[in-house]
C-alpha cells in the first residue's frame, strides 16, 4: 500500500496542476487604442476560453486568468497578435491544445481583405459554412483566428485563401469544391465557392442567395462582397442545382440568358431537394425581354403565387429574371401568365 502511495500522489499532483488557475500579466507593445485592446481581450475569451480579463490602461497591460494550457494559448495569441501594423506575418499560423476537444487553432494573418466589414464577412462565412462558433478577428492587423476540430481547421485553411483577394481578381474557370471527412456531424458535406461574373453588386448578390435558398433549399449560403463570391455548403444534388442557377442568372443586364424560358436538365430532375417532393417538381429560369420596371415585375410574381399556387418564385434584377420552382401543371400556368405580361 505505501509503494502505491508516491503514483497516487504524483496523479493528484498532476489533476491539481490541470485545473488550478493562475494569473499572467501581459504587456502591449503595439495595440494602443481601446478597441485594439478589446479584440485581444475578446480573442483571449473566446480562443483561449479565458472568463477573466482585465485591463490596466495606465500600465498598458492585460491581466488573464486561467488554467495552464489556457495561459499558454494567450501567451502565443498575444504574441502573434500584438505587433506593429502592418509587420505581423501574413499567411496562416498554427497551435495545437493537446488533450482538448477542439484543439486546432489557426490565425490567419490576411493579404487583401483589410476593412472591419470586409473581415466580418469572412467571419460570418467561416461561422455559417464551418459551423464554427470559436472565431473571431483582430482588425489592426487584418487577422481571423479560428479554433475547431481537425475538419474545421482544414476548412478553414482552404476556404480563406480563396477568399482574400484582390479586388478585381478575375474569376476561376469553375467552381472550387471541398469535402468534410466528418459525414456523421457535417452531413451536407459539399462546400463550394462560386465567383460571380457580372451580379457583382451587394443588392445582386443577395438576390442570389434568396434565390439559392428559395429554389435549392440551401440554408447554409454566404457571400463576401469585395471578392464577388458566393459560399455553399449542401448536398451533391443541392450543389448541381445551385451551380446550374447560377450558370443562368449570372448575366449582363444587356443580354439576357437564352433561350427565353430555360429548364433544369430533365435528367436531374429526381436529384431535386430534398427527396419527399412531387415526381414531377422542376425548376426554369425565365428571362423577362419587356417587363423591367419593379411595380410590373413584383405584380407578376404576386400574380404567378396566387393564380398558379407557385410559392417558390424569385426574382434576380442583374438577369432580369425569374426563378420558379413547382410542379408540371403549377409551372404550365406561371409560362402562361408570364408570356402574356412579357409581350
Amino acid at each position: 500500500m505505501l509503494r502505491k502511495t508516491p503514483l497516487f500522489v504524483l496523479l493528484a499532483a498532476a489533476v491539481i496542476a490541470q485545473t488550478t488557475q493562475s494569473e499572467q500579466v501581459l504587456h502591449f507593445a503595439h495595440a494602443e487604442t481601446p478597441q485594439e485592446r478589446q479584440e485581444i481581450g475578446n480573442m483571449m475569451r473566446v480562443i483561449a476560453e479565458l472568463q477573466s480579463t482585465t485591463f490596466d490602461p495606465t500600465a498598458g497591460a492585460m491581466t488573464v486568468r486561467g488554467k495552464a494550457a489556457q495561459l499558454e494559448l494567450a501567451q502565443w495569441l498575444f504574441q502573434e497578435l500584438d505587433q506593429a501594423a502592418g509587420a505581423a506575418p501574413r499567411g496562416m499560423r498554427q497551435y495545437e491544445v493537446a488533450g482538448d476537444s477542439v484543439p486546432y487553432v489557426r490565425a490567419f494573418f490576411l493579404t487583401h481583405t483589410s476593412t472591419p466589414q470586409a473581415i466580418q464577412e469572412l467571419v460570418n462565412t467561416l461561422r455559417s459554412i464551418g459551423e464554427i462558433q470559436r472565431v473571431t478577428a483582430y482588425t489592426a492587423n487584418s487577422a481571423i483566428v479560428v479554433r475547431g476540430s481537425y475538419d474545421q481547421a482544414d476548412l478553414a485553411a482552404w476556404l480563406v485563401p480563396l477568399l482574400d483577394l484582390p479586388a478585381g481578381a478575375p474569376p476561376a474557370p469553375g467552381p472550387l469544391e471541398h469535402h468534410y471527412n466528418d459525414t456523421t456531424r457535417f452531413p451536407a458535406t459539399m462546400v463550394r465557392v462560386f465567383r460571380l461574373t457580372h451580379a457583382t453588386t451587394p443588392l445582386a448578390m443577395q438576390e442570389m442567395v434568396n434565390a439559392v435558398r428559395t429554389i435549392a433549399e440551401v440554408q447554409r449560403v454566404t457571400v463576401n462582397t469585395p471578392v464577388a463570391t458566393m459560399v455553399t455548403r449542401c448536398t451533391p444534388a443541392q450543389a448541381a442545382l445551385t451551380a446550374w442557377m447560377l450558370q443562368q442568372l449570372d448575366q449582363p443586364p444587356s443580354a439576357p440568358s437564352a433561350p427565353p424560358i430555360a429548364e433544369y436538365p430533365p435528367g436531374l430532375a429526381g436529384l431535386l431537394p430534398p427527396p419527399a417532393r412531387p415526381s414531377d417538381e422542376i425548376v426554369k429560369v425565365a428571362a423577362l425581354r419587356h417587363t423591367r420596371t419593379a411595380q410590373a415585375i413584383q405584380g407578376l410574381v404576386n400574380q404567378i403565387r396566387s393564380t398558379a399556387g407557385m410559392q417558390r418564385t424569385v426574382y434576380a434584377s442583374t438577369a432580369w429574371a425569374l426563378t420558379l420552382r413547382g410542379t408540371a401543371a403549377q409551372m404550365a400556368t406561371a409560362e402562361r401568365m408570364i408570356q402574356e405580361a412579357d409581350r
